[in-house]
This record gives structure tokens, C-alpha cells and sequence, in this order.
């Protein structure tokens, strides 16, 4: 006999062993819980952290953007400031030159009638021609002939001006002879 062991009937039991999980006591459930909230503790904290780099990432990418557009704008809108200065001033430049087209075509404009009326007393008129008319009609035998410089415009023209009603019935123009050689 054992003598620690006082009764001999006490050695022959067999040990039986209890699962642990089939059921649970209150303070295993609030370990396991326990676990599993520091475990997604973590996680929520590192899954946190990684999008706050993310966004600041994100956030900085979209700021340089910004950024750069809006320095881009800048040169645009100096680039088309400059132009419609250009444009302005070539505006200015040919509104000008149209003033100055137009006061040099009224100046002559101006010339030509002070000629014109300068040289009126040299050309037939209408009236001139009646007369002339008149004065032939009663004597369709006699002949004209009109003498003129040659390569003068100023004769040439009066000499085409006084062609004009001595023109034959059948289209025939009246002799012309000029009275100077050509120069």
C-alpha cells in the first residue's frame, strides 16, 4: 500500500478529461472576444492609417494639379492678353492707314475736280454739239476733218468727244488727221 495514498480504491479511478470548447464558461467567452477585438482593433487602425496616406497622397497629387492648371491658365491668359494687344494695335495700325486712304482719295478727288473745272472751258458740251450741228446740217456737203496732237491724252480725249455727232448714217466716223508728228 501506497502510504500517501490512504484508501487503495482511490488509485484505480481513471482520469477523464474534459473538452474545453464544448462549453464555454463566461470567462473563456469574454477572452475569445477579447481577442478578436484587439485583433480588429489593429486592423481597423492600420486599414485607418493606409488610407490616411492614401488620401494625403491623393490629396497632394490633386493639389500639384491644381496647381499647375492654374499656372498653365496664368500663361494662357498672358499669351492671349499679348495677342489681343497685338491685335489691337495692328487694329489701330490699319484703321489708320484707312483714315489715311480716305483723306488722300478726297484730297485727290479733290485735285480732279479743281482740274476739271480748271479745263471745263476745253471740252464741247452738249449744247456746244447742237450748235456745231446746226450750224453743218444745212451743208451735208462739206467734209470734216479734226486735227489733233498726237500722243497728248488731253487731245486724244476732246478728239474721241468730238467725234461723237459727227458720226455718219451708216457708221462711219469723220476723217481724223493729225496735225503734229508724234513726239
Amino acid at each position: 500500500m501506497n502510504p500517501a495514498s490512504p484508501n487503495k480504491q482511490d488509485d484505480t479511478r481513471t482520469p477523464t478529461i474534459t473538452p474545453t470548447h464544448t462549453k464555454m464558461s463566461p470567462d473563456s467567452t469574454i477572452d475569445w472576444w477579447s481577442s478578436w477585438a484587439d485583433i480588429l482593433g489593429v486592423s481597423a487602425v492600420i486599414i485607418g492609417g493606409i488610407l490616411a496616406v492614401v488620401t494625403a497622397i491623393g490629396w497632394g497629387f490633386s493639389f500639384k494639379a491644381g496647381k499647375l492648371k492654374d499656372a498653365a491658365l496664368e500663361r494662357e491668359g498672358i499669351e492671349a492678353q499679348q495677342q489681343i494687344a497685338e491685335s489691337n494695335e495692328k487694329a489701330e495700325e490699319a484703321k489708320n492707314n484707312a483714315a489715311q486712304a480716305i483723306e488722300r482719295a478726297a484730297q485727290t478727288q479733290l485735285e480732279a475736280e479743281q482740274l476739271k473745272a480748271q479745263l471745263a472751258w476745253r471740252a464741247l458740251t452738249s449744247a456746244d454739239f447742237d450748235k456745231l450741228v446746226a450750224a453743218l446740217s444745212p451743208h451735208p456737203h462739206w467734209g470734216v476733218v479734226i486735227g489733233y496732237v498726237a500722243n497728248d491724252p488731253e487731245s486724244t480725249a476732246l478728239l474721241c468727244n468730238c467725234t461723237k455727232p459727227f458720226g455718219r448714217p451708216d457708221g462711219r466716223r469723220p476723217a481724223m488727221r493729225t496735225n503734229t508728228p508724234a513726239h
